[in-house]
């Protein structure tokens, strides 16, 4: 798609294998509320503001600095949900790995998770918009 903006509000990334942050068509928005010492979240939402689908689209969002993901918070409608431990390799919960200081490798924590993909697994139509959400505590 060509044209088109690409506003992102707060600390939010988007990537798509068909877009980019030049000629996007999708706009980024997003809203998080946190309160010390509760379980807090928000939402991302990417809107398609061309006349063409965008295809391949997914959202990848750092958890904040001072936040631990709350396990089985992300949720998508219509994506695919992968996580991180170092903002460049995604896998699914159960194939991050992590290995602890006496050398035993075990399965990542939630609380260890730095980023959370969403990838849409269909074309966002002219117009629409696809939302992902998490939930996080301060550590």
């Amino acid at each position: 798609a060509a044209g088109g903006t690409l506003t992102v509000n707060g600390a939010f990334a988007l990537n798509s294998g068909t877009l980019d942050n030049t000629h996007s068509g999708l706009t980024l928005n997003g809203a998080f509320n946190w309160s010390n010492g509760t379980v807090s979240g928000g939402t991302v939402t990417a809107s398609n503001v061309c006349t063409a689908p965008a295809g391949n689209v997914f959202i990848d969002n750092p958890v904040p600095e001072h936040m631990s993901y709350v396990s089985n918070s992300a949720t998508g409608p219509g994506a695919e949900i992968a996580f991180s431990l170092d903002g460049r390799r995604f896998a699914a919960p159960e194939q991050l790995r992590v290995r602890d200081a006496d050398g035993t490798e075990r399965e990542a924590r939630a609380d260890e998770y730095t980023h959370i993909r969403w990838s849409f697994r269909n074309a966002i139509a002219p117009g629409q918009m696809a939302m992902a959400r998490f939930r996080a505590t301060l550590k």
